[in-house]
């Protein structure tokens, strides 16, 4: 990358004739306190994992419907490689969620934001009538809960 500013750019390594990736030794920082490239990549396989057990599906079986190698499957569930878009679309296509839900945290952690970000989720997925609908009856089972209590 010839004149680049070196300061400004990190260093870089070719990867490719004129084609260059930026070389950072600490992980990407987002502003706001987002994830950094390693936590979307743990985030990512844990999702996989999660989900292609919860389909009874052995890595072999998975690796097979979505045309990878079978060894493909297990650094990427260990969050130690990370996948391609066009390996997401079929995960998604295969594990039967939407492209989005893979770069969603999926500790299990049942915090009000996680919830959160799990319904909002689920609920764009949906034509704006439906989740009109599905607000108005998370509202009412919500209602319905506080009265039991």
């Amino acid at each position: 990358m010839e004149g680049a500013d070196r300061s400004r750019f990190g260093e870089f390594i070719e990867v490719s004739k004129n084609s260059y990736c930026s070389y950072q030794s600490e992980p990407l920082k987002f502003p706001n306190g987002g994830l950094v490239l390693t936590d979307i990549k743990a985030t990512i396989g844990k999702r996989i994992h999660r989900l292609r057990r919860l389909k009874d599906m052995t890595q072999q079986c998975l690796a097979e419907k979505i045309g990878v190698n079978a060894s493909y499957i297990g650094p990427l569930e260990k969050g130690l490689k990370c996948p391609s878009i066009a390996v997401i679309q079929k995960l998604s296509e295969v594990l039967e969620q939407p492209v989005f839900s893979f770069f969603l945290d999926d500790t299990g952690d049942e915090s009000a934001d996680s919830s959160s970000m799990r319904l909002a989720a689920l609920l764009v997925e949906h034509p704006a009538d439906e989740r009109r609908f599905l607000l108005n009856l998370v509202e009412e089972m919500s209602i319905l809960l506080r009265s039991r209590s």
